[in-house]
């Protein structure tokens, strides 16, 4: 009986020791590929239960405690294929390069889409493609267009240049996740000039396809206008007001004349920081790449990469012939968009790095265990 039991116990600790090497190498792969720790996380929905049952609740409704704990958990649905990313694009921001990145790391686009956002199909090639203005819906029609979208077409990342629901129909983040990238109010606007006014005439292409070879001793080429373009000073008056884009653009206010206070910019600041889980600033955007791979399980995060830059640098001439402190007038007219930048500024670095310590100490715990 004795050489039994010795037989038993050397069966046991036989089956230990390969239970215990099969453990080691499988965190050593994990450790190698993070995204192969989603398994178990995609096995436990139980985050998701306020998700099924209550997917048609406007943000407003929620208080900013359960909004961050429901941003949580659409992460990890997106993660795991079952969530919605909405990104909001704002024109001349760097919008651009998010949607390419996110083509690339097969983020779920729609199969009919301009620049990340859904369009309607069209029966001929020649027809121009109308973009779905899904903003426009109800809270509970609009969640179940994600619904349709996800089902039918496997659509996970939905762009919006030209809309956002009005605070009142704006759905929190129940199995969606919201994003977007905000660029310096002064910078985006002048951007906006160069780019409106761009010679877009066959020689002018070919003028820019030439001046890309030219070695970097040359002075580097500028933006080149129409000939009917305006003068900075007149393309200034005409966008009057400068203020409010970034605040009309959240709020969901389509009309570009509608006037702003700091009603509207407190509103607009409440719906970044409780509903957004992803907030970009352009003017360093390669630091976001660990946020966009823990947050979203996007193996591709490096933005020089991705990096879009269609036009060249802005004419800076033309800006000092309006006048020589022509980017202090610009944030002058700009009062409510720039407060609204330095705080969006503000909560992106206190985000990044709270991330950022999370990640070191995920990994200080894996690197104990193997």
């Amino acid at each position: 009986s004795k050489q039994l039991m010795v037989k038993k116990w050397e069966k046991v600790l036989g089956v230990t020791l390969v239970l215990a090497l099969s453990l080691k190498m499988i965190l050593g792969i994990i450790r190698r590929d993070p995204s192969l720790s989603r398994t178990s996380e995609c096995a436990d929905f139980r985050c998701s239960k306020g998700w099924q049952n209550n997917a048609s609740l406007v943000a407003s409704s929620l208080s900013s405690f359960e909004i961050a704990r429901y941003r949580a958990c659409s992460e990890a649905l997106y993660r795991c294929g079952r969530g919605t990313l909405i990104f909001v694009h704002v024109h001349k921001g760097g919008g651009t390069t998010f949607v390419t990145m996110a083509r690339y790391n097969k983020a779920g686009l729609a199969q009919d889409e301009k620049n990340g956002d859904p369009v309607q199909k069209s029966m001929s090639s020649n027809d121009v493609k109308k973009r779905d203005e899904w903003w426009k819906l109800s809270a509970r029609h609009q969640q179940q267009w994600f619904k349709k979208l996800r089902k039918e077409q496997g659509t996970r990342f939905i762009a919006t240049e030209k809309g956002f629901p009005t605070p009142d129909n704006l759905l929190a983040p129940l199995g969606l996740v919201y994003a977007i990238v905000i660029r310096d109010p002064v910078a985006r606007f002048v951007s906006y000039y160069f780019w409106r006014w761009r010679d877009k005439s066959f020689f002018a292409n070919l003028r820019a396809l030439a001046t890309s070879y030219i070695s970097s001793t040359f002075r580097p080429a500028v933006a080149r206008l129409q000939s009917n373009a305006p003068a900075f000073a007149d393309f200034v008056d005409s966008e009057m007001p400068l203020d409010g884009y970034y605040i009309r653009r959240l709020l969901g206010i389509e009309d570009p004349t509608f006037s702003v206070d700091i009603h509207h910019l407190n509103q607009a600041k409440a719906t970044l920081e409780n509903v957004f889980s992803l907030i970009l600033i352009t003017e360093n955007l390669a630091e976001f790449g660990p946020l966009l791979s823990s947050s979203l399980g996007w193996q591709h995060t490096s933005f020089s990469k991705f990096y879009q830059k269609a036009n060249p640098p802005p004419d800076i001439d033309r800006l000092i012939a309006w006048r020589l402190d022509w980017r202090d007038e610009i944030r002058r007219l700009m009062p409510l968009d720039s407060r609204f930048y330095s705080f969006a500024k503000d909560l992106a670095t206190i985000r990044l790095q709270t991330t950022t310590a999370l990640n070191s100490n995920n990994d200080r715990k894996r690197r104990r265990i193997l």
